[in-house]
């Protein structure tokens, strides 16, 4: 008998799956059940279509049941939820959303692909009309048939995540006046704070009305919603809410049969994404694996690793003496968004989430430009890298720029995979032409910084930490007066160009603890250089420069915390 494989689920790691067990054996039989009306959705491109970017509905629909009947021949029931599963029997109850009516199957492996479900509070008027999530096409539909009808005049968004930023472009691309509550003091939390800055900046510029440390309390309206209640009392008014606070594993069928659920609220898998269960797989933002960083369990619901469990699990379901070559490594966590004019991309740990972790880390700043300097078109280009001091293993960054982000976070990523270290990431040997890249890449300028710091050749000290330590240091600014005049300057500290330090040294005291910086860094190392080797005692470079201090305040100031300017002695 030819071996029966049901998967629940369809979407990144359920179609992935089935299209792999087919590839692996053309005599299964091959069963998919999914509870929506659609086997294989461009979810991550719902935005760009209500925004209008993609013109074309039908572009997001990867597959239907009868093209991935004709190609793979897998049988695909839409709008079919999968409601009982007896594991000790190897059947399953299923109930035709449609009509109502339940039939029985029956597997040999089963793959679970349930994904997870947009966070939906129980505020007071939750249920009001026009209050939407953006999981699924069916919702974005009806969004885009009120947007252009010209209904929504003004849009709130609860969460300030990938998605939120991502529709509130979308939506101002619309004509639509946008509001955005996030519970936290930043946008994008996956990010580090000072990080997020240049992207809040970025709405803030295009008039969208941003609240940080904001709450939705509940919603009120008549017939559909009208305002959003905030935590403090103020109304705002809304045509229409998104809500984008997270999602949340579906588990419920997971529990019903006694799959394992981890400490992250997970499916605990193996690296063949085996369940707890025999001949029981599982896939997709449900799971929980093992970071490679940490090898601490976690959730990383994102679509690339979600098509990659599904590739293992469709082999491992179809044929369970697959090789090792086909286990699955594990999610760094690699994630990019663009804002407007901005993109901002993530790899690995961020500094927050490392001294969650209780690491040993050190983060450093480098601002570059993301094709050669002199070439035009060539814009700036902000790197945050954390690495571990020890064994200089590359732990994650942070790359924020308009062009160019892309590249340096695979490239990134890549070397993060392989457990690369910051003499790794030196020595890369990256294509380089003036319309693409400099000599140097912005990842080796990057990795230069960190070889510096880690064989300590130079100290440097973070804009947090200067903050909290200000009163202990001198700060000397290495920029010229014109640079302090157009860039911005500290209200306080000496101004010595890095040109006249030498000249200069008369002026200071060796023995007062000093911090140097100039714009980005560059000029701060070359003056730390010039008062360590004219027997100054404490000298620390500001990593980032100016740069990354104006970013670190701008934030603190959108927060609603006191934003301290250096002071001088």
């Amino acid at each position: 008998m030819p071996k029966r494989i049901v998967i629940i689920g369809g979407m990144a790691g359920g179609a992935n799956a089935a299209a792999r067990a087919r590839r692996v054996d053309e005599h299964a039989e091959i069963v998919v059940y999914e509870r929506s009306g659609y086997i294989s959705l461009a979810n991550c491109g719902l935005p760009y279509y209500l925004g209008g970017e993609i013109t074309n509905r039908n572009e997001l629909l990867v597959q239907s049941p009868r093209s991935f009947k004709k190609r793979y021949n897998v049988d695909v029931h839409v709008n079919h939820e999968v409601i009982h599963v007896d594991p000790a029997r190897k059947t399953l109850q299923i109930r035709d959303v449609s009509t109502n009516q339940l039939k029985a199957d029956r597997y040999d492996t089963l793959i679970l692909a349930p994904g997870a479900a947009p966070i939906r509070s129980n505020l007071p008027g939750i249920d009001l009309p026009n209050i939407f999530t953006f999981r699924f096409l069916e919702e974005t539909d009806m969004m885009f048939k009120r947007v252009s009808s010209g209904e929504v005049k003004t849009a709130v968004i609860v969460g300030a995540g990938y998605i939120g930023l991502e529709v509130a472009e979308q939506l101002h691309r619309r004509g639509v006046n946008v509001h955005i509550i996030e519970l936290l003091d930043q946008v994008l939390p996956n990010l580090d704070r000072e990080m997020a800055w240049p992207v809040a900046h970025q709405l803030i510029q295009h008039g969208i009305q941003l609240r940080v440390r904001a709450s939705a309390e509940g919603f009120i309206g008549g017939d559909k919603v009208e305002k959003v209640r905030l935590g403090d009392g103020t109304e705002v008014p809304a045509d229409m809410v998104i809500l984008s606070m997270g999602i949340k594993p579906e588990l419920d069928l997971a529990r019903q049969m006694g799959v394992k659920i981890g400490s992250a609220g997970g499916i605990v898998v193996d690296d063949r994404m085996a369940t707890s269960i025999p001949d029981v797989f599982a896939v997709g933002d449900a799971v929980e694996m093992p970071r490679p960083l940490t090898k601490q369990a976690e959730r990383i619901p994102l679509a690339g690793p979600a098509n990659k469990q599904g590739r293992v699990a469709g082999h491992f379901a179809a044929d369970c003496n697959a090789p090792n070559l086909m286990r699955f490594q594990g999610a760094i966590g690699s994630s990019i968004v663009r804002v407007f004019d901005v993109v901002a991309g993530k790899v690995g740990l961020s500094e927050k989430e490392a001294q969650k972790l209780g690491l040993a880390y050190q983060a450093i700043y480098s601002v570059r430009t993301d094709i050669a300097g002199y070439y035009p078109g060539a814009n700036p280009l902000t790197t945050k890298m954390l690495f571990d001091p020890d064994t200089g293993k590359v732990l994650g960054a942070q790359i924020i720029g308009k062009g160019g982000v892309a590249k340096r976070i695979d490239v990134l990523a890549t070397l993060m995979h392989f457990g690369g270290t910051i003499d790794d990431l030196a020595q890369l040997d990256l294509c380089y032409a003036p319309p693409f890249n400099s000599a140097k890449d912005p990842v080796n300028i990057v990795a230069f910084i960190a070889q510096n710091v880690r064989s300590g050749l130079s100290r440097v000290i973070g804009p947090a930490e200067l903050d909290r330590d200000y009163s202990q240091f001198r700060l000397i600014d290495l920029r010229s007066p014109g640079e302090l005049e157009a860039k911005g300057k500290f209200l306080s500290g000496v101004n010595i160009p890095v040109d006249e330090l030498r000249s200069r040294l008369n002026e200071l005291d060796k023995g007062q603890p000093t911090v140097v910086s100039c714009q980005v860094g560059l000029r701060g190392l070359i003056g730390e250089r010039i008062l360590a080797g004219n027997a100054f005692a404490d000298v620390r470079n500001l990593t980032g420069g100016f740069h990354i201090w104006n970013w670190y305040n701008q934030a603190k100031k959108l927060a609603g915390d006191n934003a301290v300017d250096v002071p001088g002695k």
